[in-house]
């Protein structure tokens, strides 16, 4: 029974056993008079500790429930860290591996230094000289000496930062590597280190031996200032007939079908050169030249396409530099027609045919055929 009630109860039976000794109707007001008083004081009672405890409650769930925000704010801001500190650590692995990296940048600083003769070069033969005393190996030429030098600059080991290749006419070439603040140099023989693909790989040819000639693939790396050089695989051919007899990959004898599949998975296109001067007395430099030359005729140094069995690779070459007897470069396109008759045709010697050959200014950059320019054809 509710409290308000059993009070209604009471004085009601109080009421009515004193009633004729307290006079009759005037108590009976003032009595009721007091239990509404007393229901009120009794309903606010009840609401005063409804409330309270309502507020309690709510108090215990606010501060739960800010608590509960607190800690997964702290872990958003533990987490939101973690994921910038993840994202600081990826954006320095890929500022390593980004061409326009620190590193990168350093290294082709320290070229340009090299070329301009500002810092020396330290080459295995000749130890600490500088870049024009380097000599390509198979007949002895110092750089400097070389008029018709041309240039690609890749990343040859995959570590992000560009290597410096040096090519002459007669396809040696001139490996710089930069590292611990220094240039180093390697020098190839052209049968050795023969077409360079933009991966950084290259193909080679060796001399005719009892078993066949010698004809494969090669990756560099370097330990430092250590070179090193991997055989990625190696075809040996007829010496009579230049067809493939055998096929080695990572030193293991495999068979024609597994070189077949390891080619169509790992398909290769040869690197873009451009010239290269170490020095330029004219307003327009050999470089220059290559790029005008190369948009007139719609084409760039080591573009391909196929037909008939024979890849025609197309080559922009300077024949001549300014000099004494003319101010102007003479520049040849040329494709080099590889056949695919037999394996290994990367590494051969490919048949070449002068398409056009224009002359350009070493003053103006004027582009003139020779026809133009000696119309007399002197």
């Amino acid at each position: 029974m509710a409290p308000d009630s059993f009070c209604v109860l009471v004085i009601r039976r109080y009421v009515i056993d004193h009633n004729s000794t307290f006079g009759g109707e005037n108590l009976m007001k003032k009595l009721l008079a007091v239990l509404v008083c007393l229901m009120m004081v009794l309903s606010l009672f009840s609401c005063d500790t409804t409330d309270w405890k309502d507020e309690e409650t709510a108090t215990t769930n606010n501060q739960k429930d800010e608590e509960s925000i607190a800690t997964t704010g702290n872990q958003e801001d533990e987490d939101g860290t973690a994921t910038k500190t993840d994202e600081k650590a990826e954006e320095t692995t890929e500022a390593v591996d980004d061409p326009s990296s620190p590193l990168n940048d350093l290294a082709m600083q320290m070229f340009e230094a090299a070329i301009k003769g500002e810092i020396s070069v330290c080459d295995a033969h000749l130890g600490e000289t500088e870049l024009k005393n380097l000599q390509f190996p198979s007949n002895g030429t110092r750089l400097e000496e070389c008029k018709q030098l041309t240039k690609a600059i890749l990343d040859m080991d995959g570590d992000g930062v560009n290597e410096y290749v040096i090519q002459s006419p007669d396809r040696d070439h001139i490996v710089l590597h930069c590292y611990n603040g220094k240039v180093y140099s390697y020098c190839f023989d052209r049968s050795v280190f023969y077409n360079l693909n933009t991966d950084g790989s290259f193909y080679w040819r060796g001399l005719s031996k009892p078993e066949g000639a010698h004809v494969g693939l090669n990756q560099l790396s370097f330990d430092g200032s250590l070179l090193i050089v991997k055989e990625v695989y190696k075809i040996i051919m007829d010496p009579a007939e230049m067809t493939p007899i055998a096929y080695y990959m990572d030193g293991k004898q495999i068979t024609s079908d597994e070189y077949s599949v390891y080619y169509s998975n790992n398909p290769k296109r040869f690197a873009s050169f451009c010239p290269f001067d170490i020095s330029c007395e004219y307003p327009i430099s050999s470089e220059d030249a290559f790029e005008i030359v190369s948009n007139h005729w719609r084409r760039k140094d080591g573009a391909s396409e196929g037909a008939c069995g024979t890849t025609l690779v197309y080559r922009i070459v300077i024949l001549e530099k300014p000099n004494a007897y003319t101010m102007n470069y003479r520049i040849c396109l040329q494709w080099e027609a590889y056949s695919h008759a037999n394996h290994g045709w990367e590494s051969q010697i490919p048949r070449i045919t002068v398409l056009d050959e224009l002359l350009v200014n070493a003053i103006t950059g004027e582009c003139l055929n020779i026809q133009e320019a000696c119309p007399d054809g002197k």
